[in-house]
């Protein structure tokens, strides 16, 4: 099949939605199928045509809505060949509007949220793409709730099963090394985890060394908070590639469905705060909830690590089943799921 994709944005910038719409495109073409990709150029520096992985790539110009239109409709004849539109969120539907007519075979997948409380143009405006569309994939049963969304299927992201000796099997967690996944925003819950490394240095006297895989807009607010209270904290940026972090790290706060499933499938104890009722119920409407800690607060958290050696057969249970959860929900099951729903 020939597929064409929106995404707002795209490789290499780097994010869930971006992961998560370049591992089904890839493994789409291992199966041997066509892949385009339209998204909008975040960096000047980038190529308007690009092919990565035999994935073919159109950036258009970041303007509004009409400028998109006007970049979309010069390939209006070329859009009629494609057997499949997939959209990924909703902007990307109303990017897709005028070429309706053009072809009409749309999907769309609804990633996250866009903040909370939830406007209620959003919500109209999700309603009205479902609808257009002939199907929908939603990641996280959250969605079903916050925006009335009768989902076609429901799914929580994929990631690549770990070879054997990639696995480090957990047998002690010994409160001493912490991994944080994301973003550098409020929403990811970065600003807790650190209180939380606080609170245990300075009341239970347990000193853990964090890790930070990400970046944004609160790097230095984080990098003068472990200054100010002498903290062991090292903001490494994003990085593609982190075996190596997850290896010598023995707990993971992250809060997002694909950085929990691959912390999962690495055998580790994973951490994650909520700030607010919805992500509240992101967490603990996911089949997640059963393998993760759960927390409200950083003392919620620091009194989970505190007790760790009282809760190390619950931790390694949790684990385990987390593991074995994960298995089932590789890229390769979840592009399955694509078919199935391009097939309705």
């Amino acid at each position: 099949m020939r597929i064409l994709m929106l995404v707002p944005s795209f490789f290499p910038h780097i994010g869930g939605v971006e992961k998560h719409t370049l591992e089904i495109s890839r493994n789409l073409i291992i199966q041997g199928h066509d892949i385009v990709i339209f998204t909008l150029k975040f960096d000047e520096k980038l190529a308007n045509f690009e092919k990565f992985n035999k994935i073919s790539i159109i950036r258009l110009l970041k303007k509004n809505y009409f400028k998109i239109w006007s970049q979309l409709l010069k390939y209006r004849s070329w859009i009629k060949n494609f057997d499949i539109i997939h959209c990924h969120d909703f902007p990307t539907f109303y990017w897709f509007i005028p070429l309706l007519i053009y072809n009409s075979n749309l999907y769309i997948t609804f990633h996250g949220f866009e903040k909370y409380p939830i406007p209620k143009i959003y919500i109209f405006l999700r309603k009205i793409a479902e609808i257009v569309a002939k199907g929908n994939i939603c990641v996280g049963k959250f969605i079903t709730k916050y925006y009335k969304t009768k989902p076609t299927f429901i799914t929580y992201g994929g990631m690549n099963i770990p070879k054997k000796y990639e696995l480090f099997l957990p047998i002690n967690i010994t409160q001493k090394s912490a991994l944080f996944i994301g973003r550098l925003e409020t929403d990811t819950g970065i600003l807790e985890y650190i209180k939380a490394i606080k609170i245990l240095k300075y009341d239970y006297n347990v000193e853990i060394t964090l890790e930070i895989c990400g970046d944004g807009k609160l790097r230095n607010i984080i990098e003068k908070f472990s200054k100010k209270y002498d903290l062991k904290i090292k903001i490494n940026g994003f990085i593609n590639e982190i075996n190596d972090f997850y290896n010598k790290s023995e707990i993971i706060l992250c809060s997002g469905y694909l950085s929990i499933l691959e912390a999962l499938s690495k055998k580790k104890l994973v951490i994650s705060i909520y700030q607010n009722q919805l992500k509240k119920d992101y967490l603990m409407l996911s089949p997640f909830k059963k393998f993760i800690l759960i927390a409200k607060t950083p003392d919620e958290i620091a009194s989970y690590i505190v007790k760790f050696p009282e809760m190390n057969e619950d931790i390694n249970n949790k684990i385990n089943n987390g593991y074995n959860f994960s298995l089932n929900n590789d890229w390769v099951n979840l592009v399955q799921l694509y078919m199935k729903l391009w097939k309705k």
